[in-house]
């Protein structure tokens, strides 16, 4: 039995050998394809430009007269809430980018009247949210885009706790009316 499959008397045995042989050693071959010659680069002068500068110009973190820039808020407002209630009280200086009011007829009205103040309105770094006792005081008086200079208490939110900044805003009370 040994003999007749060692054989190899059948040409259909013949050719599956064959053909196991000719996949093994095509396989164990390399046949990888040629790389193509690189050329050698030639030796050409690039003149480009300098790198622009991409980051804004430095904003001061107080103006000559002692008022804040909203920057300048923003890096001293946790070292002021420390202090007790009365040292809070700062000045600051910005563009009011927005103002945030209800909408007519809206009832009941969920947004809180706010300013946004900013140090460069066409590239708003930081924006301060500044807001008023009663609500609605802030909202008179103020344009967009108008250099403002506002001075009031830094608090984390408004008084009625509905609008709510961790790295501070500013809370404007508005002046009591004399009888």
């Amino acid at each position: 039995m040994l003999q007749r499959i060692v054989s190899l008397g059948d040409h259909k045995m013949r050719l599956g050998v064959f053909l196991l042989l000719a996949t093994c050693s095509f396989s164990c071959l390399k046949l990888t394809p040629k790389e193509p010659e690189r050329k050698k680069p030639q030796n050409i002068e690039v003149n480009l430009p300098q790198k622009p500068s991409l980051s804004s110009a430095p904003v001061p973190l107080k103006y000559e007269d002692g008022a804040l820039t909203v920057e300048g808020f923003f890096k001293s407002a946790q070292d002021i809430l420390k202090k007790p209630k009365e040292e809070r009280k700062v000045t600051v200086r910005g563009t009011v980018k927005a103002i945030e009011k209800c909408k007519e007829g809206e009832t009941p009205c969920f947004t809180v009247p706010h300013l946004v103040l900013v140090d460069n309105p066409s590239r708003p770094k930081n924006k301060l949210i500044v807001v008023s006792e009663p609500p609605e005081a802030i909202l008179e008086g103020h344009t967009l885009n108008a250099v403002e200079t506002l001075t009031g208490e830094v608090a984390m939110w408004s008084l009625d706790g509905r609008l709510i900044d961790l790295r501070g805003l500013l809370l404007v009370m508005a002046e009591p009316e004399s009888e």
